[in-house]
């Protein structure tokens, strides 16, 4: 196999994307590269994982589904490693792929020889959120002159669904400002809880460490308001702040995921890099007569 030097020829930068084309008269084609990014549900069983276009802020959806991606949210850059040649960097357009659905293209396109990429692998890497993605693309990724690449995500997501128990709920709100597990702070919707279970926070997590042994300890800081308060954007900071009755609670517990079903009913023995589980958690103060002595001790962790 010769020098990958020798059969690509890359096309400026300041070319844009071009419609693919058949073979020209010199035997060569442009070939263009598309990405996509996606969570795998790794409580679904497997005839569970179909495609979903979701938006960027729909990590919080209540799904069983993979969990693609708002193209707002790609990364963008790609590092291109490829077996044979030189490193090169692919651009995020704005264009979404108009012949694969879920797919974003990137720039610049190639022109290469009919058969230059055979035998070739060509390994990508991109951070996105804070985590590292990869992917390979051979020939066999060779659709219809776009080489597609899908990144995985190299740890694991999980999600948090909070509610209150339902008795507290009926005489005050809970409004949670931040959750910790194993010391790292989760990203965390601004939601006040409700008696249903809301997904409000998810966290990366290293699966070689947080495994389905492995004894999580969570910490979550929440504020309590009476009835009264109203957040539904009618009420300001200053006027929320007189229907403050507690601040700065602090619940604690340990959990492991030895418990996770998939959807067959089946225990979830590994937990896998670029796969999501969720966990449900249930905030239960005592009641109001002994608010001020346990606000802080009653958080339940269930699969």
């Amino acid at each position: 196999m010769k020098h990958l030097s020798h059969i690509f020829l890359l096309i400026a930068a300041a070319i844009a994307f071009a419609a693919c084309s058949d073979d020209s008269a010199d035997d060569t084609r442009e070939v263009s590269f598309c990405a996509q990014v996606a969570w795998q549900n790794g409580m679904a069983s497997s005839n569970a994982r179909t495609s979903r276009a979701l938006t960027a802020t729909d990590i919080f959806a209540a799904t069983t589904g993979p969990i693609a991606i708002g193209f707002n949210d790609y990364p963008q850059q790609i590092n291109i490693q490829p077996s044979e040649g030189d490193a090169f960097t692919l651009n995020k357009s704005s264009k979404a792929c108009d012949t694969h659905t879920g797919f974003l293209h990137y720039s610049p396109s190639i022109n290469i020889k009919a058969s230059g990429i055979e035998g070739i692998t060509f390994t990508a890497t991109a951070t996105i959120d804070g985590d590292i993605l990869q992917g390979t693309a051979t020939q066999a990724n060779l659709r219809d002159n776009h080489l597609q690449f899908t990144l995985r995500h190299t740890k694991a997501l999980l999600r948090f669904a909070f509610k209150v128990d339902a008795r507290y709920d009926k005489v005050r709100n809970i409004l949670i400002t931040g959750i910790d597990l194993n010391g790292s702070p989760c990203t965390l919707a601004d939601k006040v809880l409700t008696t249903d279970n809301q997904f409000i926070a998810y966290v990366y997590v290293d699966p070689s460490v947080v495994t389905t042994s492995y004894t999580n300890n969570i910490k979550c800081t929440y504020n309590i308001y009476d009835k009264d308060a109203k957040f539904d954007g009618s009420m300001n900071a200053e006027e929320l702040s007189r229907h403050l009755t507690r601040q700065g609670i602090v619940a604690k517990n340990q959990f492991t995921l030895g418990s996770l079903k998939d959807a067959s009913n089946n225990t979830v023995t590994a937990i896998q890099a670029g796969y999501y589980y969720d966990l449900k958690v249930t905030l239960n103060p005592d009641y109001l007569y002994v608010l001020s002595e346990h606000d802080n001790k009653h958080i339940t962790i269930g699969i």
